[in-house]
């Protein structure tokens, strides 16, 4: 923009334009390894949970992946940079109502805790969330039974008590998203009639 204020020569603009285009090249290379290594280990969870079938095996694995590439699940799902303090603090209490990140009790005989939600996104508009979409993952080497959409809707029913307490006076949409290995068409196991 100096350069285009105060040209020199067309030279002198051109070999600025020619920076520019190196450094949004290689961006755009980082972005896509980036994207490429986490659909590359999203693939390599789904086949070893295949391998391992009825067995857990993965799941922790796949909630650290849906942890740092949340994209994975929904492009728009990002780790934003929040500044406004009101949506820091409506987060805070949200995270402590839920019992997640950093409010998430100590793991008791290294067993799952069943009482809270893997993953929470908050998608919000100014200073006030429009939605947010509570995240329940499953390993992929067990079929989803019809307790584990219980289980989120339970985080979510958590969820929309918090909204209705806190957010009377906005509109706030609360969501959910069951994600795991859909059972087989043939299985006689009730749970899995019951989800399907």
């Amino acid at each position: 923009i100096e350069a285009g204020a105060h040209p020199e020569s067309i030279e002198t603009v051109a070999g600025h334009l020619r920076d520019l285009a190196e450094i949004e090249r290689l961006d755009a290379l980082k972005l896509y390894r980036g994207r490429r290594n986490g659909i590359c280990a999203l693939t390599k969870l789904e086949l070893e949970g295949e391998e391992q079938w009825n067995k857990k095996a993965s799941e922790k694995q796949l909630h650290e992946l849906f942890k740092s590439d949340p994209w994975l699940i929904r492009p728009e799902f990002n780790r934003p940079v929040v500044s406004d303090e009101d949506l820091n603090k409506l987060a805070t209490k949200l995270a402590q109502r839920l019992g997640i990140d950093r409010f998430s009790p100590p793991q008791k005989d290294g067993k799952d805790d069943h009482t809270r939600p893997d993953l929470v996104f908050v998608m919000a508009d100014s200073t006030m969330p429009s939605c947010i979409t509570i995240v329940e993952l499953k390993s992929p080497s067990l079929p989803l039974e019809s307790s584990h959409l219980d289980q989120l809707e339970a985080y979510m029913r958590k969820v929309e008590e918090f909204v209705e307490s806190e957010l009377s006076d906005r509109h706030c949409v609360v969501q959910g998203i069951l994600i795991g290995a859909m059972p087989e068409p043939d299985s006689t196991a009730e749970g899995a009639k019951h989800l399907r």
